[in-house]
């Protein structure tokens, strides 16, 4: 039923059964009467008037509840189950991003003796790599970094001298390095090396929840002909 004003009459408003109506009021009944149930089920919770998935209810709770907090693990124990749930969602590893760089340190030249006993003038290049392996959760959040660096020097195609740096960095709460599972460097007075390192990540809550999730990435580096670098990683 709906309300009709009749024109050319004297205002007033008779009920009108949609059956009976013009096949566009028809049409017009059925719109209002529609938007009127939506309305009426968002007021009465039936429907959300914006839907927030887990892992950004985890978010919310996270910035505004964990990070705020002078001890987190406490104010997490604090949380219901469900925000728990939450939290944790938000805080798994989901997907691994990885970014390099490198540059020239310096470069001299002087005279060397080869084997044969001739003195050749030999330039010596000083180089440098990082590689970033970048673990991320569901909403493309930072959860840690796992870095490697190389620092070299080549002259006439062999390496004379490899050195390798790792490090972590953690940039979430709960997070921990656990530690260096497997670490190798390779290559001095060789034309090819390089280093290896894989290490051991935990998402660690106190109380009976304990660890829930880990990660462990790698790197490596392989450098040929003395100078040239080529490398990968992931977890």
């Amino acid at each position: 039923m709906v309300a009709r004003r009749v024109f050319g009459q004297a205002p007033r408003c008779v009920l009108v059964h949609a059956k009976d109506a013009a096949p566009q009021e028809r049409v017009f009944i059925v719109r209002k009467a529609i938007a009127a149930l939506a309305v009426v089920m968002v007021l009465m919770g039936s429907v959300p008037a914006s839907a927030e998935t887990i892992a950004e209810q985890g978010q919310r709770i996270y910035n505004t509840v964990i990070k705020p907090a002078s001890n987190p693990y406490t104010a997490f124990d604090r949380l219901s189950d469900s925000q728990q749930k939450a939290v944790t969602v938000y805080m798994n590893n989901t997907k691994v991003t990885k970014s390099s760089s490198s540059g020239t340190r310096s470069t001299s030249t002087s005279y060397v003796r080869r084997s044969t006993g001739a003195r050749v003038l030999a330039t010596e290049t000083c180089k440098y790599h990082v590689v970033t392996v970048t673990v991320r959760g569901p909403l493309d959040n930072t959860l840690l970094k796992w870095n490697q660096q190389i620092d070299w020097c080549y002259s006439l195609g062999k390496i004379t001298s490899i050195v390798a740096t790792r490090w972590n960095t953690t940039h979430a709460i709960f997070w921990q390095f656990d530690q260096i599972g497997e670490k190798e460097t390779w290559g001095t007075g060789s034309s090819s090396g390089g280093a290896f390192s894989q290490a051991h990540f935990k998402l660690c809550f106190y109380g009976d929840i304990g660890c829930v999730d880990s990660s462990n990435p790698w790197i490596r580096q392989t450098i040929s002909n003395g100078y040239s670098i080529a490398w990968s990683g992931g977890a």
